[in-house]
């Protein structure tokens, strides 16, 4: 999307210049953003540009800035942040950091609808991990070497949310996150290993919870070949799940990036959008039977899973989906009793998506 330029003064005097550089995504690659997230990957066309605390005016009453944010190794990592319209430099508004699925970058989604909810009146900010970024106009290469949401990354959303407590426009006290997917890992991870951060809610679409479901593992069990999702996201990911590698070194490798070990520790509310057909997990529409299988496997268990070690856990007030499907607050569930999905799968690109998003978003920011 081409976007009339106006440059102005930068808001923060701490925010650092920096040029983005091209890269080559791989069809593996690709394939991967499809597989976690759908097609909200995609976005940024153009050249190549930089950012340095430039503001861009959108045709919607709304604001677009870039800055590069210094993360905890001292690479920098790309932001871009959409305000609602300033109407003075005193106006303070609540916060959305959104955490990007598979093993894409955040700020390619603010070109695929979620600068709407600038118009609401929030702050939507938007990230490149460290290795992450086209190199594309608005989707700028990040410094440092892809992490697959391990601690480097999430210490990068750490120092993205520590900047985001800083601006002006921002109420400190009222920033959440959003996270798609494998970005759960990096969300929960983040906050669970840095508890200091206040954050106002947790907003998990569909999140992987251990090495199998991150690995595909379960679309195995149907014994079709042309269910195996394991080789490509082992061509990318270059680790096995631990249950098909429990060698020391292969345990090691995922001990920073399973959610299910993070999610108990997060002290903030959580909720979890699911659908009855995940967008990454089995069973789908395609392939309905073969996969129930408990305890091993059993539709939607890492969603289970994930609700009932956040709701024992330390999280402050838990729900999966919105009040209207019938879902109760701080609910343990099971395979016996479980909670109630949305009937169709979640395109994150639909309008039908977006408006659950921003319902549940208004939702959080009025808990108690």
């Amino acid at each position: 999307m081409c976007i009339p330029r106006l440059t102005i003064q930068p808001m923060h005097n701490r925010r650092i210049r920096g040029e983005g550089s091209r890269t080559v995504r791989s069809c593996l690659l690709l394939f991967f953003s499809l597989f976690f997230l759908g097609s909200a990957g995609c976005g940024g066309g153009g050249t190549g540009g930089e950012a340095g605390g430039e503001s861009v005016m959108l045709n919607r009453p709304v604001t677009l800035t870039e800055e590069w944010v210094t993360s905890r190794n001292g690479n920098k990592v790309y932001v871009r942040t959409v305000y609602p319209f300033r109407s003075s430099t005193e106006s303070k508004f609540p916060a959305v950091v959104i955490v990007p699925g598979g093993l894409s970058g955040s700020t390619p989604f603010l070109d695929n609808g979620l600068s709407d909810l600038a118009e609401r009146g929030y702050v939507i900010v938007t990230f490149n991990p460290q290795g992450r970024g086209s190199g594309e106009e608005g989707d700028l290469l990040s410094e440092g070497e892809e992490d697959y949401n391990g601690y480097v990354h999430q210490d990068d959303l750490e120092s993205v949310i520590e900047d985001a407590m800083q601006d002006p426009n921002i109420d400190a006290g009222r920033i959440g996150i959003v996270s798609y997917s494998f970005g759960i890992t990096m969300a929960a991870g983040c906050l669970a290993r840095y508890p200091e951060l206040k954050i106002k809610f947790l907003i998990d679409y569909e999140g992987t919870s251990l090495s199998d479901t991150t690995m595909g593992d379960p679309w195995l069990l149907d014994g079709i070949d042309a269910n195996d999702k394991t080789r490509p996201l082992y061509e990318l990911f270059g680790h096995l799940s631990i249950e098909m590698d429990p060698s020391p070194s292969n345990i090691q490798w995922w001990s920073e990036r399973q959610a299910l070990a993070y999610i108990g520790h997060v002290e903030t509310a959580y909720l979890r959008i699911q659908s009855q057909w995940d967008h990454m997990q089995p069973p789908s529409m395609d392939y309905p039977s073969g996969f129930d299988q408990p305890p091993l496997w059993y539709r939607n268990k890492h969603a289970i899973d994930m609700v009932n070690a956040a709701t024992n856990g330390k999280a402050t007030w838990t729900r999966v989906n919105e009040a209207w499907i019938g879902n109760k607050e701080n609910v343990v569930y099971s395979y016996e009793n479980p909670p109630s999905y949305y009937v169709d799968s979640l395109d994150v690109e639909s309008e039908v998506f977006k408006d659950v998003l921003r319902n549940l978003i208004e939702e959080m920011f009025v808990l108690p």
